[in-house]
């Protein structure tokens, strides 16, 4: 491979580092083009793979730590989707299949090694986070509302028996 070539992929690395909210470093044995495709059904819009070469993925990544994980044939999963949500997507797929093993992901300058991508992994999303606050403030909301409609009733419970009174 030329010099040129060479450069324009360490380029890509780059900008995919740059661009994205996470990478998340997978090796992969045996990958058919079949396999690869139903992973990425899997992981869904907004999050890609690519293959990368080791030693141009170092130069362009730039971090010892998760360089350090780059040993055999990767992929670089990447995206700008949620990551707990995709990294929960890419534990899944290694599960379903032998061929990809999740080693590393970079996550705004911090390394996670396997075992804490699957801690991590099992954080709620940021959209069932939001599902539970929005659920917890319309519980409180339809309480209140049921609190004050009954204090209206009850002063109009009590003005009704005063004038049958007289």
């Amino acid at each position: 491979m030329n010099t040129s070539i060479k450069k324009k992929l360490i380029d890509d690395i780059k900008k995919i580092k740059l661009e994205n909210d996470f990478l998340i470093l997978t090796e992969q044995s045996c990958v058919s083009i079949s396999d690869l495709d139903e992973i990425k059904h899997e992981l869904g819009d907004g999050v890609e793979i690519k293959f990368v070469k080791n030693s141009l993925a170092k130069i362009a990544i730039e971090n010892e730590e998760f360089s350090s994980f780059m040993k055999k044939s990767n992929f670089l999963v990447y995206g700008k989707s949620d990551p707990i949500e995709s990294m929960c997507k890419v534990i899944k797929a290694s599960k379903s299949s032998d061929s990809v093993n999740v080693k590393a992901a970079l996550i705004q300058g911090d390394v996670f090694d396997k075992a804490g991508i699957s801690a991590i992994s099992k954080y709620k999303t940021k959209n069932a986070l939001q599902a539970t606050l929005v659920g917890a403030i319309s519980s409180s909301c339809s309480g209140m509302v049921r609190c004050m409609s009954s204090l209206q009733s009850s002063i109009v419970r009590i003005l009704s028996e005063k004038i049958k009174k007289g």
